[in-house]
């Protein structure tokens, strides 16, 4: 939440998030609830990491 509160309004910022987690252009484990907490990578930290 403090990466989106960042970066913009919250309202327009997460539906964005949620589109690059479902397109898979970002990372999370997703046999866990989503959180405000939850720690979120993008691909290419994923992949090197």
């Amino acid at each position: 939440m403090d990466g989106a509160e960042a970066t913009g309004d919250p309202i327009a910022v997460l539906p964005v998030l949620f589109h690059l987690l479902w397109r898979q252009d970002l990372h999370t484990d997703l046999t866990r609830p989503l959180t405000p907490d939850t720690m979120v990578t993008s691909s290419a930290t994923a992949v090197s990491g």
